[in-house]
């Protein structure tokens, strides 16, 4: 049987009762561009087979055009999910995406499937100019303006108008038209319903993904509009309201405009009320929450996504959902398959409870027909070759270690105390003897309990792999949370060697399987004289950022840092999904339902320790786009905020001053900064020629895109910082006047904050010296 034969482009439309439109639409392909579409395949959607149009569309199609596939799509109506149902029919490396009555001016297939194959890994959304039906130049873009029910009104760039220009950015076009290649199509979301909503949405998640918006001048094209029997489905103002209200949560893009929109033209407040409660994420988290292996490793996935770990029963599979997570034991496996367009497994050590006594690679073959998952997560490098060497090509296995408990910090190492094991008795058991005749042989107390509090106040800590742990499954896969705990609690540790070991934590300190007191003792006393950490630490946030790399999705971080004891945590009064809210502080008292608190050992200047978390956020945070909060200012809202930044960063002006001369009086006045450093700053300024009033900019929230430029910035401000310049307010206009990076001013309600006097935590430990 020959191999199916690979097309440069695909063009694709969906299309409900309307016979005519696809029939002229292709009727003109196969004319107009006849050489062209020798190379092309072409893909038909129908949202309505069944109907008298759509029997007759099946027949023509796959009785008349070359290379046409007829696809019935019964499933959900609406322009989103047949679209979506497009690319994923369509075989071609790019795709060309129509309404089912567009026309496209003459040469436009031949010089598009040109443009891809010298663009093969583009990441770019093609859009074109719209004509009228005499040839007319309509709009080459929309403007983001609210307008009849929509979020766009149409508009023209004269660079459009010369069909051999360049390629240019806008923000929006119609999508009765658009191009990209398949690999690189973002998808609507699986919860868009009928007509509307889908433009912006869908470009903005281009932009997110690193790609961009183009107008291509030669890409013209014209559109049906008039319709003397109307159009066959219902076109509704409560669809397209609930589709922006769905794109925008999952973008994180304020609604507060689309409410009031709709609102002015007649849709009250019942129908905004309905549109939020038939919003669903686009993510659901599958797993026995009763274990706690599945809340420790599902559960920060599920609170990032505000949802919650669900089993996989009836009731939690009404609808269909873009992503299913599923961690451990599955229930109804071909349900949740059947339910998801993305299955992304985490299997943890999920073989534990099975007795089939497989090998590891029949095992993971085995899983894979029972779940048929897109994704699945190793925590080993050696877990990560089995399960490569035992899966299809085409699912992707991730290496994510195993995070440690959130509930650990740095600060519970104790250089006298006991050596301790965190685990079920029953696993320890068959070893205990030798374990406390080791322990005796060292002279410290051996300490176990089942949660990982066991570890607070030790000086060493067991991850030890014994009965019934000696399958080639068990040593290669099982995860190594003990390590991990042990790592994030500054406790260095002896572990069995397995190649789960000592693959991911080549530096922990080993014992062979059969170990005997002495060889256990000996690896003890290496172990507890050890200077350097026996790994990395893996946190939840780092496990969260995987995920998203994973989904591919865009990683936002809220954090700020309070040291010293100087202020009170201010909790957000708004939290987000997909949203990281990261607290670094020298208090281990500190609790919080929104924050990830961090916890760093303090040392003897606790200004300039908060100030470094500001100031490089590049070696602090693993994310796309952050936002940094003075420990005295409450979230309100984000208002859009990551959305409106185009930038590398952005401040916001300082409301009374408008020079770092003035401001730097200012500060010796009221007695900010030490006035001598402040005044050997400013007469350095001086003479490098800075000018007067150039600008102030609040140095108190910063918004940043981490690009490479970002990370000069702010090594730069840093530098300024500790060579002598310790007010970051006057040293800020010096790095942003000489620096690469793009810089801009924020408007004051980007975000939407309240900004509260500094307060001593009455409730902070004493400070040590570092």
């Amino acid at each position: 049987m020959g191999e199916t034969r690979r097309h440069p482009l695909t063009i694709g439309m969906a299309t409900y009762d309307d016979f005519d439109g696809v029939y002229f639409t292709i009727t003109s392909l196969m004319i107009h561009h006849r050489q062209a579409m020798q190379s092309c395949d072409i893909v038909v959607v129908d949202n309505r087979p069944d109907s008298s149009h759509g029997k007759e569309l099946q027949k023509w199609v796959t009785g008349h055009v070359p290379n046409g596939q007829y696809f019935a799509f019964e499933g959900v109506s609406g322009t989103a999910q047949a679209r979506n149902e497009v690319f994923r029919r369509a075989s071609g490396d790019a795709v060309l995406c129509l309404d089912c009555h567009v026309m496209l001016d003459p040469g436009v297939v031949a010089r598009l499937v040109e443009y891809h194959a010298r663009h093969p890994q583009s990441c770019d959304l093609l859009t074109g100019p719209l004509l009228s039906d005499s040839g007319k130049l309509v709009a080459t873009h929309q403007d983001p303006v609210w307008r009849n029910g929509a979020w766009g009104v149409w508009s023209i760039d004269d660079r459009g108008r010369d069909p051999g220009h360049e390629p240019f950015e806008v923000w929006q076009q119609g999508l009765g038209l658009f191009s990209c290649r398949r690999n690189a199509w973002v998808g609507f979301h699986q919860d868009f319903r009928g007509f509307g909503g889908c433009e912006s949405y869908v470009m903005e998640k281009f932009r997110r993904r690193g790609g961009s918006v183009l107008c291509c001048p030669w890409l013209r094209w014209t559109h049906r509009f008039p319709r003397p029997n109307g159009v066959p489905y219902q076109v509704s103002r409560n669809d397209t309201l609930r589709n922006y209200l769905v794109g925008f949560e999952e973008l994180g893009i304020d609604p507060q405009a689309a409410l009031e929109h709709f609102e002015v033209l007649g849709q009250g407040r019942a129908t905004v009320a309905t549109a939020r409660q038939k919003s669903t994420a686009p993510l659901r988290v599958i797993g026995n929450s009763r274990l706690g292996s599945v809340r420790m490793r599902g559960g920060p996935i599920a609170n990032y996504h505000g949802c919650e770990i669900s089993a996989a029963v009836d009731e939690d599979l009404r609808s269909k959902c873009e992503v299913i997570f599923a961690v451990k034991n599955v229930a109804n496996p071909a349900r949740v398959r059947k339910n998801c367009d993305r299955l992304v497994y985490d299997p943890l050590d999920v073989f534990s409870s099975d007795s089939n006594g497989a090998g590891a690679i029949d095992y993971w073959r085995q899983k894979y027909r029972q779940l048929r998952f897109d994704d699945i997560l190793a925590t080993s490098p050696a877990c990560y070759s089995l399960m490569r060497d035992a899966l299809p090509d085409h699912v992707r296995v991730h290496l994510v270690p195993h995070h440690s408990d959130p509930s650990i910090h740095g600060g519970w190492y104790a250089a006298d105390g006991p050596i301790v094991y965190s685990g079920l008795q029953q696993y320890i058991r068959s070893g205990l003897t030798n374990i406390q005749r080791a322990c005796d042989e060292v002279g410290r107390e051996l300490i176990t309990g089942r949660d990982s509090k066991v570890l607070n106040g030790g000086s060493l800590s067991l991850a030890l792999r014994l009965a019934p742990y000696t399958s080639e499954l068990y040593r290669s896969c099982k995860p190594q949370v003990k390590i991990a705990n042990s790592i994030a609690a500054g406790i260095r540790c002896v572990a069995t060697a397995s190649p789960a070991t000592t693959s991911m934590y080549p530096n922990v300190t080993t014992v062979a399987n059969d170990f005997d007191p002495g060889d256990l003792a000996d690896a003890m006393r290496i172990a507890l004289n050890k200077r350097q950490p026996d790994g990395e630490c893996f946190l939840a946030n780092d496990y969260i950022n995987a995920f998203d790399r994973i989904l591919g999705s865009r990683r936002i971080t809220i954090y700020t840092a309070i040291f010293g004891g100087r202020d009170v945590l201010q909790e957000p009064a708004e939290r987000l999904p997909g949203v990281q809210y990261i607290c670094f502080t020298d208090n281990p008292r500190f609790k919080s339902k929104v924050w990830n608190i961090r916890y760093y050992p303090p040392t003897s200047d606790p200004v300039l320790q908060a100030k470094r978390f500001k100031i490089l956020s590049h070696e602090v945070l693993d994310c796309d786009l952050s936002l940094w909060l003075d420990g005295r200012i409450q979230l309100k809202s984000l208002n859009g905020v990551f959305d409106w930044i185009q930038t590398d960063l952005a401040f916001q002006r300082h409301p009374t001053r408008c020079c770092i001369y003035d401001e730097a009086e200012h500060c010796k006045r009221v007695r900010k900064g030490d006035p001598s450093m402040i005044d050997r700053s400013i007469a350095r300024y001086a003479q490098a020629g800075h000018p007067r009033d150039y600008g102030l900019w609040c140095a108190g929230i910063i918004v940043r895109r981490h690009t490479r430029a970002t990370a000069q910035f702010n090594q730069r401000w840093w530098d300024e910082i500790t060579s002598g310049s310790s007010r970051d307010q006057i040293s800020l206009p010096i790095v942003m006047r000489t620096s690469s990076a793009t810089v801009s001013s924020m408007p004051r309600h980007l975000p939407r904050t309240i900004i509260r006097p500094h307060t001593i935590y009455t409730d902070a430990p004493s400070r040590q010296r570092g």
